[in-house]
């Protein structure tokens, strides 16, 4: 079996009757491990040289670790330190006795339960503190210390504990960390980076206000609560990201393009005293997001989502000059393909980086890497989650090509593509990398592979949500067959002499499309066939002369088609005036028997006017549902996230996969793990 994320359950239904047919015992090949990346956002160094990350995954190199994990000084997991967390952690510190300030949004910590932040003590610290219990009621994005008894915490919070607190509050280090109660500043807006210098707090985020005085963006805050009348920075957009050097100088990123009245995009840098004023002559401007920032030998390491910052090309992470002019170190130049959200310094002098990416220099690295002085990722500290199955194509000599959202297979790179042999095992030279999840796919006639899903490119050449690729030998790219669609793909179906593309798109090679195409087979646009759905299609069936399709539309070419519709397969694609049974909610899946007869599966608890939950047989020129068939998915009541995702027609069985926990009243276990 494929091991996924999901509860991707599984029936077979006989056609003819109302009973389920046995399914088979699944056999022992495939039996994948399918992991993608996580998602790292916070980081923090401990006094002993390691560093404890936390964000949103499940494991750590396979290893169980529920958002939050520790590295020893060398950059290691630690194997023995395991807390976890139920939520997502957006934010830690550390102090020096070695406790760790644990924030986000969570309910449990070690089996603890904790209200969005909490503190880990002991020899290990990987104990939670028994009496130290804020309580805040909403997610906490950043935690700061003063070294003098208190800890700041900012977020999105309305309260801490049984006080109202406006997204900032002040929590004693010492007894049950209740907050201050004098101490009570409150903002309009999410705070999501804090700075304790010199004496006062640094806060930045998406406010407007701050105790009732206008802030934009930044503000700096005294030990009593008392707003600085004078420092008053400006800033046009928000701030995610804040770092001090010890020039009394602080360094701010975020999705801003000026501050302090200065054109000075996504960074910049300020003094932390007076008027907060604007240094103009340190003007690194990246054409993209910066939200984590390092010291690391008087030099600036900053990460976010960019490719160019200081006029140098960077990929996501650049390493800067502080004094002068902002200039990028030519000898540090890693290639990070997605975002970089946290930072810090290993003990062995490594720099440890987390964030959304999945490879760094063509290596694979999910979500955590370390990096050599020279940019070099060194050694493997993945942080995933399980992976998920969208799509299986059947191949000629009894092959699988599986297409969903997944980075590993068994340990191995796989860019949401992988071909298993007919004897079920991972075929290991059959590898194309797609920069995002493959929703659909269909073979050729000449044995290639057609994909459509959210990729931009594969094998990191540009490819707009739609690319062939070679059935056998490596899967590679072919290299003349590029139509580009201007959005998503999420269905497509194959006839004798067209492919049929459906999704969110509005245009393919420039040409306008409503979410709806036809190709013929050598990737060229049918510059007649045109039906034009006013939402996005999920679900296509085709044959020579109809096409079937399911979707969250409500009319295709003006006429009103509620997720349902059947069209003609050649001409412009008129609809058919006759067959218009509409549901209530999505269609996912659709698929004809040659016979008349559509199985539509998917969200709806109305089809064609009669109450039938997530799966139905619609028969007849007006597509009524044949009430003799009536599977009563999850015993006619759909729960949220719950429903029926893909069907395949085998002889006179249909095969049904989804979210669901019920067909004709027989219960299903979970077949995914």
């Amino acid at each position: 079996m494929l091991r996924c994320s999901v509860s991707l359950l599984s029936a077979l239904l006989l056609l003819a009757g109302t009973a389920i047919a046995q399914a088979p015992d699944p056999l022992p090949e495939p039996d994948l491990d399918l992991r993608v990346s996580g998602n790292v956002l916070a980081m923090a160094r401990l006094p002993d040289g390691g560093v404890v990350f936390g964000g949103n995954f499940s494991t750590v190199n396979g290893h169980p670790r529920p958002s939050i994990a520790r590295l020893d000084a060398n950059g290691e997991l630690d194997m023995d330190w395991n807390p976890g967390v139920n939520g997502t952690v957006s934010s830690l510190a550390t102090d020096a006795s070695g406790a760790i300030y644990v924030g986000g949004a969570f309910s449990f910590i070690g089996g603890i339960a904790r209200a969005r932040i909490a503190r880990l003590v002991g020899a290990d610290a990987a104990v939670v503190d028994p009496q130290w219990n804020p309580r805040a009621d909403a997610s906490v994005n950043a935690i700061a210390l003063d070294g003098g008894g208190s800890v700041y915490i900012g977020g999105t919070f309305q309260t801490v504990g049984d006080l109202p607190r406006g997204r900032l509050a002040r929590l004693p280090v010492a007894g049950n960390g209740s907050p201050d109660v004098q101490w009570a500043p409150v903002a309009n807006g999410a705070v999501n980076a804090l700075q304790w210098i010199d004496g006062a707090l640094h806060a930045g985020g998406a406010f407007t206000q701050i105790g009732g005085l206008p802030r934009n963006g930044l503000v700096r805050i005294d030990a009593a609560g008392v707003i600085d009348p004078a420092w008053t920075p400006d800033v046009d957009g928000s701030v995610i990201s804040m770092l001090h050097d010890n020039a009394g100088r602080l360094y701010v990123g975020g999705p801003f393009s000026a501050i302090g009245g200065e054109p000075l995009a996504h960074l910049a840098r300020m003094s932390t005293s007076g008027n907060g004023a604007i240094d103009p002559t340190w003007a690194p401007q990246p054409n993209g997001l910066v939200s984590a920032l390092l010291l690391k030998d008087g030099q600036l390491y900053a990460g976010g989502l960019f490719t160019a910052i200081a006029g140098s090309p960077r990929r996501s992470l650049a390493r800067l000059s502080i004094d002068g002019a902002a200039v990028v170190d030519p000898g540090f130049a890693p290639v990070v393909d997605n975002s970089v959200r946290a930072l810090a310094t290993l003990g062995n002098g490594m720099v440890a980086a987390g964030g959304l990416f999945t490879r760094v220099d063509g290596t694979l690295q999910l979500a955590v890497t370390r990096l050599s002085d020279a940019g070099e990722p060194m050694g493997v500290s993945d942080a995933e989650t399980s992976g998920r199955v969208d799509v299986v194509l059947p191949m000629p000599e009894g092959e699988l090509i599986v297409g969903g959202n997944f980075h590993k297979v068994d340990g191995l790179a796989r860019g949401h593509l992988l071909k298993l042999g007919a004897d079920g095992r991972l075929d290991p030279d059959w590898a194309p990398w797609s920069n995002a999840p493959v929703v659909a796919m269909v073979r050729a006639p000449d044995g290639g592979v057609i994909i459509g899903g959210s990729f931009t490119s594969v094998d990191d050449q540009p490819r707009g949500y739609l690319a062939k690729l070679g059935g056998s030998g490596t899967g590679e790219v072919v290299s003349g067959w590029a139509p580009v669609a201007s959005a998503r793909v999420f269905a497509m179906a194959g006839s004798a002499n067209a492919l049929f593309v459906g999704g969110e798109f509005d245009r393919i090679d420039g040409v306008p499309r409503l979410r709806l195409a036809r190709l013929t087979f050598g990737g060229q646009l049918d510059p007649i066939w045109s039906p034009a759905a006013d939402g996005d299609v999920h679900a296509l069936h085709a044959t020579s002369t109809t096409v079937h399709a399911g979707g969250d539309f409500t009319a295709i070419n003006g006429e009103a088609r509620v997720r349902l519709a059947r069209l003609a397969a050649g001409g412009a694609g008129a609809g058919d005036p006759a067959w218009n049974p509409g549901a209530n909610a999505r269609v996912s899946t659709v698929v004809a028997d040659g016979e008349g007869r559509v199985y539509a599966g998917g969200a709806f608890t109305l089809i064609a006017g009669v109450p039938q939950s997530a799966l139905a047989r619609l028969a007849g020129v007006a597509g009524m549902v044949d009430a003799s068939w009536n599977p009563s998915v999850n015993d006619g009541v759909i729960v949220p996230g719950q429903l029926v995702r893909s069907t395949a027609l085998v002889g006179q069985q249909l095969y049904v996969g989804g979210r669901f926990g019920a067909i004709y009243g027989r219960r299903f276990v979970e077949q995914c793990s």
